[in-house]
């Protein structure tokens, strides 16, 4: 049968350093100036796009895809022709960025264009930028959302859903029951709660 969903992880750069990032190590280690060597070219993405099952889904990855200069451009590519969804800090999803994605959305969930955007939240503003090592990375993650939310609902349109990933943590478990009336307020569609798994954790 025919791939029905694929996963692109188009970098491992990222402008954060979660605590909890199975690339932390590499992230801390390598010179900024070398972390895009190996990373395929915008051609070379959209050849992998159009490689893909006509009714199948995409996720983009990272790392932080916004790292990429030319992510909108592979972004508007797949959309043209499938069904795509992103994961993102959503820290560089600025006005401009969140206004193209919601563009880019279906008038109906499951048609091809952008359907979903991923994102992550760890708990409340201290302890979210705790984890993730960025003072401010709450407080810009939460205006990233804010500004689909406000172009989905100037535009009238459902899509794209937004989701939030928590890692449940001992340093932000006494803050979880306050995250799902936070994102509610904002204007997310579904909130995840995920453990922790580590490889060096396992007996």
């Amino acid at each position: 049968l025919p791939a029905a969903h694929y996963f692109m992880e188009i970098t491992r750069r990222c402008n954060l350093r979660c605590k909890m990032c199975c690339f932390i190590d590499w992230l801390q280690n390598t010179p900024a100036k070398v972390q895009a060597e190996g990373e395929l070219t915008t051609e070379e993405w959209l050849r992998v796009i159009d490689q893909t099952t006509r009714y199948s889904l995409i996720t983009f990855t990272g790392g932080e895809v916004f790292s990429r200069r030319d992510f909108m451009q592979i972004l508007e590519h797949a959309c043209a022709k499938r069904r795509v969804h992103f994961i993102s800090n959503a820290t560089m999803l600025n006005e401009e960025r969140a206004r193209r994605c919601v563009e880019l959305a279906p008038k109906k969930l499951g048609r091809k264009g952008l359907n979903f955007i991923g994102t992550s939240l760890d708990g409340t503003r201290q302890i979210h930028d705790s984890i993730r090592a960025q003072e401010g990375a709450y407080d810009k993650t939460i205006r990233g959302i804010s500004q689909v939310v406000r172009f989905k609902n100037e535009m009238g349109k459902r899509c794209p859903l937004i989701h939030v990933n928590t890692v449940i943590q001992e340093e932000n478990v006494d803050c979880l029951p306050d995250l799902p009336g936070v994102l509610a307020e904002v204007g997310v569609d579904v909130l995840n709660l995920l453990t922790e798994n580590r490889s060096f954790d396992l007996p």
